[in-house]
């Protein structure tokens, strides 16, 4: 399997299971950016998730002929009701938590998250009253087959143990 979907249904299902203040009614993964058109088009229950990859705008090639991808991805919350404004802002800030604990990588042979952020993005619709707020990161993903190229090794690219002997 990819390693970016392995990535995204790890994030979907660490935050099935985190303690983020309200029970989630509805955690999925979605395709890319998540607005207010996604609210009309697709059907959930709030406070919702989305969970989303948005691109891979900046790669570097490695010495093992692989490409890192500097991965950008977000956690869109939705809420509604009468206190959809601070209980969006109140998720946010647990979703941004779980991020920083990074417990969804790990063993995946994927970097940690970086460029942590979170914004308020959305407020209404004509009709439903909902919010969305975002929590973005960005983490490293390796792709590629690795090849025995006979020059130098990038030090961040080897994964296990060398032994000489």
């Amino acid at each position: 399997m990819s390693r970016l979907v392995t990535l995204l249904k790890a994030i979907r299902d660490d935050m099935k299971t985190a303690d983020l203040g309200q029970t989630m009614r509805d955690v999925d993964i979605t395709p890319g950016q998540f607005g207010a058109d996604d609210l009309e088009r697709q059907s959930f229950r709030a406070p919702a998730l989305r969970i989303a990859f948005l691109g891979a705008p900046k790669t570097d090639a490695l010495a093992n002929e692989t490409r890192r991808y500097e991965a950008a991805l977000a956690v869109f919350i939705v809420t509604d009701g009468a206190d959809r404004i601070t209980d969006g802002v109140a998720i946010m800030e647990a979703v941004a938590a779980r991020v920083e604990l990074n417990q969804f990588s790990a063993g995946l042979g994927i970097g940690v998250p970086k460029n942590h952020r979170m914004q308020a993005l959305y407020s209404a619709t004509k009709s439903k009253g909902v919010c969305i707020h975002a929590v973005a990161w960005s983490q490293n993903v390796q792709i590629g087959e690795v090849s025995d190229c006979g020059g130098p090794i990038d030090a961040g690219t080897v994964s296990g143990a060398v032994t000489h002997g």
